[in-house]
């Protein structure tokens, strides 16, 4: 079975490639003495810096007002969790050992894989497959 492609490309583009050569030629045109002026400086209107800062068009952003919150909850605030500092050291300094929380047997000795049960060997016991058929036959 072939399966489909899984990435799919297509041939290089053929033709002269953009380098240092194609960079370097000038063009092939001329605009000097070209009577074009930018629309923008005669457009553009005289400002004064001095008199925009004046008018306060200049300075930082602050806003206009500070509103005070005076809010007061109406119940105390009550703590989430009690932190119980437990010592693990008796009067002398000596460290308590707790009792262990649960205990385990060691690991089972015995054979591991194939034909290893826990009652033993499951006997063989033949089956008839066809006995429904040859009831609906008698």
């Amino acid at each position: 079975m072939i399966a489909p492609k899984q990435i799919t490309t297509n041939p290089s583009k053929k033709g002269p490639a953009i380098d240092a050569v194609m960079l370097s030629k000038t063009s092939s045109y001329n605009a000097c003495g070209d009577p074009f002026v930018q629309a923008g400086s005669i457009i553009a209107r005289k400002t004064d810096i001095d008199k925009i800062q004046a008018a306060g068009h200049e300075k930082n952003f602050s806003p206009s007002k500070i509103v005070k919150l005076n809010y007061k909850p109406p119940y105390e605030h009550q703590q989430e969790r009690v932190h119980i500092a437990k010592n693990f050291r008796d009067e002398e300094g000596a460290v308590v050992i707790q009792p262990r929380n649960f205990l385990t047997s060691p690991p089972r000795k015995g054979k591991v894989g194939k034909m290893t049960t826990f009652g033993g060997p499951t006997p063989f016991i033949k089956d008839d497959y066809d006995r429904p058929k040859d009831l609906a036959k008698a």
